[in-house]
Parts: structure tokens; sequence; C-alpha cells
């Protein structure tokens, strides 16, 4: 499939998630299903000028369970939409400045 990003599975990743956010800065976490694993979530910020961001879904054990997440870099704060996976494609979200938004995919 055309522009489809499909990575190896990684390492399974134990050690907690530290994101330097503060001031316009925010955290973007997305929890996602088994099958997104290795793949990536592709978003947009909604200003004029912003870039296409994306991060891979990697298998995380928190408290003994495994979990999937997508975490992303600190990103400007502010509103974004979801351009991949296509399923999910158009979904808007905002960022807030100096915390971390999470938004759970794990059960679709």
């Amino acid at each position: 499939m055309a522009g489809h990003h499909h990575h190896s599975p990684q390492r399974v990743h134990s050690e907690d998630v530290v994101l330097d956010i503060g001031d316009d800065m925010g955290g973007l976490i997305f929890y996602a299903a088994r099958d997104l694993h290795g793949q990536e979530i592709e978003v947009l910020g909604r200003a004029e000028d912003a870039q296409k961001i994306h991060c891979e879904v990697d298998e995380r054990i928190v408290n003994g369970r495994t979990i999937f997440t997508g975490v992303f870099p600190p990103v400007p704060a502010g509103e974004y939409q979801v351009c991949r996976p296509e399923h999910r494609a158009g979904e808007r979200f905002t960022v807030p400045a100096g915390s971390v938004l999470e938004i759970d995919w794990s059960l679709s």
C-alpha cells in the first residue's frame, strides 16, 4: 500500500516515558489496539506552516500488563488531526501546553 509505513516490531519497552514539556509544548500519547503494533500514527498540526509528524506504536509492559502505545516527542500545543492510520483519518484533538493528552484507541 503506497504511503503506508510498517516497521518491524522492536523490543518490548518497560522503562518509564519521560517528556520534556512546558510553556508552549505538550505531550501526546495514544493507547492503541494490538493490531497497530509496529505501525505509525501520523498527525498534522492545524497551523498554516505545520508538517506531519509521526511515531511508531510500541509494545510496553506497565505494571505487569502489556499495552501498545504511540508516544510522540513533545509537540507544540494546539490543534491537530490524524492522518494515519487511515481508519482514524480526520479525527481532531487539541494538545494542551504543559500537560499530556492521552487518547485511548485500545478498544477499537
